[in-house]
């Protein structure tokens, strides 16, 4: 039997922290995993000199070449450069929608019906999970609401980024950069989408079709999952900088719990999940691969940086 509205809401107001864990063991081995997720990102990136340039070209960081000389840029330097890169790619990933050709705008429509068809099913979900309540699940809850959060991200990515710039790495750095990049964007997406939906949450037992519209009141922050955005967003980056299928597997599979985590902890629906999880995974996949070679040279405008700002280009067909 499910808890009044006002006994789940109090129990669930915050995702349970992992700290709280029985057992100490479990926070030790949580940021062990973290750790020997960076690893292997860190040895992975180091071949991409083909992104390096293209950055490096963009952005005239001279840090972005594999090999050190002695022209190059001071720390102060290069994490300015990194900077302004956040604020410039940020442009040229919320512009995107000027430049959609039709497959871009095919998989967007898929996202929406997609969503839109698994709230049929919203109700069906909230209940199976309710069923499979135990020990083992919660403390998966846990991990998967905890993978959710900024902090797991905000240490991956200041992690790769200080090694990559001490030890002189400009892909290591470039990928701690890119996992931070993916959180921002995505998460300002969700919270802008979240605050104009004002759907329901499910703990409220008002039924998955209740939206209020714009506001600002948590209660009606279900839509988009906040949670999932995150952890996709961070899987996602580090999935395709590391490129290696044993690798993707258990990003997504991590990312993958968190949604699950969010359904189980009765904070959202399937399709809020969903929705959270196409939004973090379009951006971590569209900063990785901002700056590859278009598949066809179709009509778009583009947002590019300069020395002195920015400058507004058209590329037109061929």
């Amino acid at each position: 039997m499910r808890p009044t509205r006002k006994e789940h809401h109090a129990k669930n107001d915050s995702c349970p922290p992992l700290a709280h864990a029985p057992h100490w063991a479990l926070g030790l081995w949580w940021w062990a995993t973290l750790l020997l997720l960076s690893l292997p990102c860190s040895a992975a990136v180091q071949g991409q000199a083909t992104a390096a340039k293209q950055e490096a070209f963009a952005y005239g960081d001279s840090s972005s070449a594999t090999t050190a000389t002695p022209d190059s840029p001071q720390p102060l330097d290069t994490i300015w450069s990194d900077t302004k890169a956040v604020f410039t790619e940020g442009l040229q990933i919320f512009s995107a929608p000027l430049r959609f050709g039709g497959t871009q705008w095919g998989i967007a429509g898929g996202v929406a019906a997609g969503t839109g068809l698994l709230m049929l099913a919203d109700h069906e979900a909230r209940e199976l999970f309710a069923q499979k309540q135990d020990s083992l699940r919660n403390r998966l809850s846990e991990i998967g609401n905890y993978y959710g959060t900024l902090v797991p991200g905000l240490a991956v990515s200041s992690g790769l980024y200080a090694g990559g710039l001490v030890f002189d790495e400009p892909s290591v750095r470039r990928s701690g950069r890119r996992v931070f990049q993916a959180m921002l964007y995505a998460g300002t997406i969700t919270t802008a989408a979240k605050m104009l939906i004002g759907r329901h949450r499910p703990f409220l037992n008002e039924g998955q079709y209740v939206f209020d519209g714009p506001s600002l009141k948590d209660e009606y922050f279900s839509l988009p999952s906040g949670h999932s955005t995150v952890a996709f967003a961070i899987s996602s980056t580090l999935a395709a900088e590391i490129d290696h299928p044993v690798a993707t597997v258990a990003l997504y599979s991590l990312a993958t719990l968190t949604a699950a985590s969010r359904i189980y902890s009765d904070r959202h629906w399937l399709s809020d999940t969903f929705l959270g999880a196409a939004i973090g995974t379009a951006c971590g996949y569209g900063v990785v691969h901002l700056w590859d070679e278009p598949a066809s040279e179709s009509s778009s405008w583009m947002i590019l940086p300069t020395g002195n700002g920015l400058m507004v280009s058209w590329r037109g067909g061929q």
